[in-house]
């Protein structure tokens, strides 16, 4: 059974993000909170630009926009309770008659601070990282790291299942260091 691939959004509303809500951006839990927040199916487009890995036992956390999340907006009701400690605001203008017009970005400058993000993580990771697989065939995929070819700006990541041992040539913007070393 083959998964349908969501289509990208042409437009993302602007999330100002909570003491809280920033906290959980860095230790993963954001989206899954904001798609339950704002009643959203489990594939909807949320963008989070932040990322949080593990290098020489230190946690690191690289942030392009901190306090800020982006929700895919074509067609969707966005409505956000009053009462949820995670999200200050959804960014809206005032529009004519007293009425919010809610503030959107172009899906271009979300694809600019994706590529920027996976550039910035992917630089931690070197022969013997464990990482994830964000996209592709490999999807949801951890492996270790045993080689770098840098030219091509690739990496070569052994996943070890139960039945399975191999090795697989990916770009490194694929990826992003886990702790995680098994695949579940």
């Amino acid at each position: 059974m083959s998964e349908t691939r969501q289509r990208r959004p042409h437009s993302w509303a602007v999330l100002e993000l909570t003491r809280l809500g920033e906290r959980k951006a860095e230790e993963g839990s954001l989206v899954s909170l904001l798609r339950q927040i704002l009643k959203l199916k489990d594939g909807h487009p949320v963008f989070v630009p932040c990322r949080t890995y593990t290098d020489g036992g230190r946690k690191v956390s690289v942030h392009l926009m901190q306090g800020y999340a982006f929700v895919g907006a074509d067609g969707a009701a966005l409505h956000l309770p009053s009462d949820q400690p995670y999200v200050k605001r959804m960014m809206s203008s005032k529009g004519t008659h007293g009425s919010r017009v809610l503030s959107v970005v172009p899906d271009s400058m979300i694809q600019k601070m994706e590529s920027e993000l996976s550039s910035s993580v992917s630089d931690g990771i070197g022969i013997g990282t464990y990482v994830s697989v964000s996209d592709g065939v490999y999807k949801g995929l951890n492996g270790e790291v045993i080689d770098v070819v840098t030219a091509d700006d690739l990496i070569v990541v052994r996943f070890n299942m139960r039945s399975l041992d191999t090795l697989v040539s990916l770009p490194k913007n694929l990826a992003s260091p886990t702790d995680r070393r098994a695949n579940v």
